[in-house]
């Protein structure tokens, strides 16, 4: 997770793969070479109703884009390939399947806690969240904080600026940063943790976090623990 300065109006793009798209065969001439496959289920998702839409096929070897739309409702200015999409939390299933699948293994289990999961972050983290399960976070009932309004998000930039140049390098220890501050947040008003629904961007990432130590499972590109093929982000909305 970058720790750069950001609003809820900057967002992280992940490519959505779809498994069902076949590398296609390409053209010397690139003027007269049919669209790719990509490009067709792109023009096809905008004549269906989308407003704008990028989707790509990766695999190690190549990357297939289809761009189509406009980039604003009701404009003339078309989708670019150096856009960035508001994912929109559709990652908050992914990262619930990778779970229900890793509990399926074994590397998991729904009533794993917060302490049990990052041991390293429990004896900072609230008391009420230390006996939070992956599956209270996962149904939004882990009483984080929301993480999605500009109150919460200035909150962190306030906590980093008092950090000064004291900043971690690594991704892994800028995440363990953003968690421990997430877990020494209090819960919104009238919610008990482990009890209350809330819904909770931070809940999901913690979440996410708890499946990452187990290194039971492959880099999810592999796509053994999920039907396709996906880049799953995440930390994101």
């Amino acid at each position: 997770m970058m720790l750069s300065r950001f609003t809820p109006r900057h967002a992280l793009l992940a490519a959505v793969l779809g498994a069902a798209l076949a590398g296609c065969g390409g053209s010397d001439d690139a003027s007269t070479a049919p669209p790719s496959r990509v490009q067709q289920a792109a023009d096809r998702a905008v004549q269906q109703g989308l407003v704008g839409v990028a989707l790509a096929h990766v695999t190690p070897s190549e990357t297939d884009e289809g761009i189509a739309g406009v980039r604003k409702a009701g404009s003339a200015d078309p989708v670019r390939r150096d856009d960035w999409f508001l994912l929109g939390s559709n990652t908050k299933a992914m990262t619930a399947s990778i779970a229900a699948r890793l509990v399926e293994r074994g590397a998991i289990a729904w009533t794993t806690t917060l302490a049990e999961a990052l041991p390293d972050l429990a004896p900072n983290m609230r008391e009420a969240y230390r006996t939070v399960t992956l599956e209270q976070l996962l149904n939004h009932r882990g009483g984080v904080m929301a993480f999605n309004n500009e109150a919460d998000v200035q909150a962190f930039w306030s906590y980093l600026e008092t950090l000064g140049t004291v900043r971690p390098s690594t991704l892994a220890d800028r995440q363990r940063l953003l968690a421990a501050w997430w877990l020494a947040q209090p819960s919104p008003a009238d919610v008990t943790p482990g009890r209350d629904f809330s819904y909770s961007n931070a809940g999901y990432a913690l979440a996410a976090m708890m499946l990452v130590p187990s290194r039971k499972w492959p880099w999810i590109m592999g796509g053994s623990l999920v039907t396709a093929p996906v880049l799953v982000l995440m930390i994101g909305r």
